[in-house]
């Protein structure tokens, strides 16, 4: 967290990754948070993907230009970063249509494992529950997706 705690950046945004399991996914999350200004990643030590050659591959290098993080209890890093007056928002089928949020400068996106989404802890400790609205014809979409459709719609929504 000290990389992070040192950025004086009055525009700030920080990836959780709770409990992400594919390597793909991870990836692909690392390769869009570098193109939409992330400036670090977040994972618990226990129940995340390991970095490999893979995940090396599908960022296609981000996970060399970004400051990636793990941590051992997640509800407290949320803590920690609202002491730094971080607003969180959890990325969850469940919440409010992104295009009704307005994204503070400082803030956490916290996205779920692939097949268990946010813990139930976690998501009571954010501050917005996010989603993005579809036609429903399936579940949900692939992770690295909503990742990906949610950092595009917080930059649009700053630079507007």
């Amino acid at each position: 967290m000290n990389k992070i705690k040192n950025q004086n950046n009055r525009k700030s945004t920080i990836i959780i990754l709770d409990g992400i399991n594919d390597v793909g996914n991870f990836g692909a999350i690392l390769r869009s948070a570098l193109m939409f200004d992330v400036q670090g990643v977040i994972l618990p030590k226990n129940n995340s993907t390991p970095i490999n050659d893979t995940v090396i591959k599908s960022s296609s290098g981000a996970i060399f230009q970004l400051d990636i993080i793990y941590v051992t209890n997640i509800v407290r890093t949320i803590h920690e970063f609202k002491k730094m007056e971080y607003w969180i928002y959890a990325s969850d089928k469940s919440g409010e249509n992104i295009s009704k949020i307005n994204f503070n400068d400082k803030c956490v996106i916290i996205f779920g494992s692939e097949n268990k989404g946010i813990r139930p802890l976690i998501k009571e400790n954010c501050d917005f529950i996010t989603s993005i609205k579809t036609n429903k014809k399936l579940d949900s979409l692939n992770l690295s997706v909503s990742a990906g459709i949610v950092l595009y719609e917080m930059t649009r929504k700053n630079f507007n």
